[in-house]
């Protein structure tokens, strides 16, 4: 079919191109896909891919990007926490790692911390200036980034790999990141409840069936 190529109304003659018209819908599309969420993701060893499990990373991303067309980051580093450093890494240092990789950081639309376990040798006014520190940064050099933090670090082997109460106490640490402009990914601390199947053979590393309800509670969310 022929283009239309002008259209005469009284003594004015317009441009009106069916072309010009398949533009504008393809800047539309390209518009929209540019505003799809592009994610970071911080974590600890329940995130990586190791004993022959899927982390629970891995698992996000393949939904996210396959799924929903979102770009995601993903960077783990096991035995850390917000306080809890591991070869001098804590969660604000893993992030602050990747600066390189994001030259422009106004593009990320989330920035989604999913830990714990790692956290409960330590005081609650401890976690909560290392949580502060974190979105006090994020707020600076990710400015268009929602902040958002899940707490899932359990022991299926209470008293010898963690203390409820001291895992509870992360819990109640991690959920009042709201004072410092964060979200609280309410109800996730209840992923690995399931002794028998959740988690693998040392009761605090998740198992396979642990990480997929870990991944899938963190898209749901």
């Amino acid at each position: 079919m022929a283009d239309i190529s002008k259209i005469q109304i009284e003594n004015t003659v317009y441009d009106i191109k069916d072309e010009t018209a398949r533009d504008d819908i393809s800047d539309l599309q390209e518009d929209v896909i540019n505003v799809r969420r592009k994610l970071i993701f911080l974590g600890d060893s329940y995130g990586q891919n190791d004993r022959s499990i899927t982390g629970w990373a891995e698992k996000v991303e393949d939904i996210l990007t396959t799924k929903y067309g979102y770009t995601v980051h993903s960077y783990m580093k096991g035995a850390s926490g917000f306080v809890k450093e591991n070869d001098g890494i804590n969660t604000l240092k893993l992030l602050q790692n990747q600066s390189s990789s994001f030259p422009d950081k106004s593009i990320v639309t989330d920035i989604v911390v999913v830990e714990g376990y790692n956290d409960q040798s330590y005081t609650q006014t401890q976690i909560l200036e290392k949580i502060e520190e974190f979105c006090s940064y994020c707020k600076t050099n990710y400015p268009n980034a929602n902040i958002s933090i899940g707490c899932v670090g359990w022991t299926a082997n209470h008293g010898v790999n963690g203390s409820i109460s001291d895992l509870r106490r992360v819990k109640r640490a991690y959920s009042m990141c709201g004072n410092y402009g964060a979200c609280y990914m309410e109800n996730i601390e209840y992923t690995l409840h399931n002794y028998s199947t959740d988690f693998y053979s040392d009761n605090f590393h998740p198992s396979e069936i642990g990480t997929t309800k870990i991944a899938n509670n963190i898209v749901s969310y």
